[in-house]
């Protein structure tokens, strides 16, 4: 049960109708109940999952508060443990069947490869966060079991986040709903923008890229160019269509999740890119792996190596293959660089660092969408390679797809400039219904109509 299908739109009428009417003190119980459900209809065992992880984190955290010394170790230790060791055993065990069969000629984990669970890498990182800050004494434990599972398994931001804290979620769970203070207007404005970045613009850009980036070697240099930008489009809409959806059903419930994306392709430097670019997980990573490593505690070179681990870790939460690694190495690097670079009084323009910035987060995006390391290379060299001066290999789309970048490119300037977004919940009621309607009617017009899934779910 996915955003984009008909039984989520069935699922969402039955459920808000009953969240409306069921007791303020007590919507924490019904809103748990149907995001259990809403994750159950993927499959019951990933289910037993979350609230197994949930219990751990729960208990664990009520450990470390009441104990102190080698105790209150050992209880961060175990969830850690729980957590990491979930993660491994669902997304990674077939890249170390990978080392192992290079090393040894056979793989003992083939016969233990599982589906990995739909958002898994979302819940485990929350709940990490949750004991790391109670550890840490940054926050209060919650005391309820229920509100915590909620705050570990709400569903609009369960699938894929973003991933959020404690002590910014937990206290909106359990304040008093009020409907007078839901920002009806946002929250309209928000899904509708959702749906069509992800059903007009990320699923028509992925008609192009597919058959492409499937068959990399049967086309010339700048065909691939053009399939790897329209990818990079690809990918934000797809992800930060979900986002604004999942922001938009939690302002129907009088919560405010994070924001995720700020515009990250309008970036002057990559250090930019990544304060605007998955912002919950950069900054997750900042706080609980880079500065856990010393961060630039220990002088630059010291500095220069954490940022690249922790880029290639980060890298590997998307995936157990090599070019995810390769990808977060990349931008690790991207980092050093620019860190270096910063100390140079070279001053350069705006727009020069936006296109500079583009162009190196697009070659990056190779190795994310490539089906392997080897496949990436040969990406790689036919893009810089002689084919480069040949004519582009037309396929059906691109032209669809270049006014879609273009439109979006736009709109998100004026947005930048002129804040379009709240200037449009602003109007006046039958201009606001008049333009959602035209957003409706063109969602409808050109949206896919067969529900592919989300991106970033496979994470």
């Amino acid at each position: 049960m996915v955003f984009n299908s008909i039984d989520f739109l069935i699922f969402f009428l039955v459920f808000y109708p009953i969240f409306l009417l069921w007791p303020s003190k007590t919507k924490w119980a019904w809103l748990l109940i149907s995001s259990w459900f809403f994750y159950f209809t993927f499959k019951p065992e990933y289910l037993l999952i979350l609230i197994g992880l949930t219990a751990v984190d729960f208990f664990c955290g009520k450990g470390i508060v009441i104990s102190d010394g080698r105790p209150k170790t050992f209880f961060l230790i175990f969830s850690l443990a729980a957590n990491i060791g979930t993660l491994v055993v669902f997304k990674y065990l077939g890249l170390f069947g990978q080392l192992w069969e290079a090393a040894s000629g056979n793989n003992p984990f083939a016969a233990l490869l599982f589906t990995v669970p739909i958002g898994i890498s979302f819940h485990t990182f929350q709940g990490m966060a949750y004991v790391i800050d109670l550890y840490r004494g940054k926050i209060i434990p919650e005391r309820n079991f229920g509100i915590f599972a909620l705050f570990i398994g709400i569903f609009p931001q369960l699938m894929a986040g973003p991933i959020e804290r404690a002590q910014h979620l937990i206290p909106q769970l359990t304040r008093r709903f009020s409907l007078a203070a839901i920002p009806f207007r946002e929250a309209l404005l928000l899904i509708l923008a959702g749906y069509i970045k992800k059903l007009v613009i990320a699923d028509s850009l992925g008609v192009v890229v597919d058959p492409i980036y499937q068959n990399p070697q049967n086309f010339n240099g700048l065909t691939l160019i053009v399939a790897t930008v329209f990818f990079g489009f690809q990918l934000y809409c797809d992800f930060s269509g979900y986002i604004d959806i999942a922001r938009g059903l939690g302002k129907l419930l009088g919560i405010d999740f994070v924001s995720n994306f700020k515009k990250p392709y309008f970036s002057a430097n990559i250090t930019e890119f990544w304060r605007r670019w998955h912002i919950s997980l950069s900054e997750w990573v900042r706080d609980y792996l880079y500065i856990s490593l010393g961060g630039n505690r220990f002088g630059k070179l010291r500095q220069y190596l954490n940022l690249v681990i922790t880029m290639a870790i980060m890298g590997l939460w998307h995936g157990s293959s090599f070019q995810f690694a390769l990808w977060g190495f990349y931008h690790g690097l991207l980092l050093v660089f620019h860190k270096i670079f910063s100390t140079v009084k070279i001053k350069i323009p705006t727009v020069v660092g936006i296109i500079l910035t583009f162009i190196s987060v697009n070659l990056g995006w190779v190795f994310f969408r490539s089906q392997n390391a080897g496949q990436a290379w040969l990406i790689l060299k036919t893009i810089f390679g002689p084919s480069l001066a040949y004519p582009l290999q037309y396929q059906l789309g691109m032209v669809f797809g270049a006014i879609l970048i273009v439109t979006l490119v736009i709109l998100e300037a004026l947005d930048l400039k002129w804040r379009l977004k709240d200037k449009i919940i602003s109007v006046h009621s039958l201009a606001f219904g008049a333009i959602c309607a035209i957003l409706f009617y063109f969602l409808v017009l050109f949206g896919a109509h067969q529900p592919i899934q989300f991106i970033y779910f496979q994470f």
